[in-house]
């Protein structure tokens, strides 16, 4: 995971996009995430792995109807900083166009910690969640009440 404070995020933002592999650049601000700057390719992997959950779709259905059911769309500068962009960000995510085609989106963060927000957008992570619930799907799992014994049997002297 890559993290950067803000403060020290005053490079152009195309000097960052530059840099985007398969992990996001969080913003962070005291420790805490602000925001995230991903590659388009990247946000459309995740989004489609995290479309299969149901949950997922309630929260960002919930998150576009609360800002206007839209993204909003800007040109990249050449000379404003990364830190311009996110201190004028609204709580809505902006895709950040270069010669017209979308290349990156800027996402806001709100109300979690810097694990939550790598964990959530780690590529790796995500295949592995979606690859267990295709599992569990296909193969079944085991109840709470299967599991809690199990773990009783365990720890239980012999």
């Amino acid at each position: 995971m890559k993290t950067l404070n803000l403060s020290q995020a005053t490079a152009p933002l195309t000097e960052y996009m530059a840099t985007l592999d398969r992990q996001p650049l969080i913003i962070t601000v005291d420790e805490q995430p602000q925001a995230a700057l991903m590659s388009i390719r990247l946000a459309d992997e995740l989004t489609h792995s995290f479309n299969s959950h149901p949950e997922f779709i309630a929260k960002a259905a919930g998150h576009l109807e609360a800002n206007g059911g839209e993204f909003r769309v800007e040109a990249v500068h050449s000379g404003r900083s990364l830190a311009d962009y996110i201190q004028q960000m609204s709580d809505r995510p902006i895709i950040i166009t270069v010669d017209a085609q979308a290349t990156a989106v800027l996402i806001p963060i709100r109300d979690a910690d810097l694990e939550t927000a790598s964990l959530s957008l780690n590529p790796s992570f995500i295949e592995m969640l979606t690859e267990s619930r295709i599992r569990l799907k296909t193969e079944g799992g085991i109840s709470l009440a299967q599991l809690n014994q199990e773990l009783s049997d365990c720890h239980s002297p012999t």
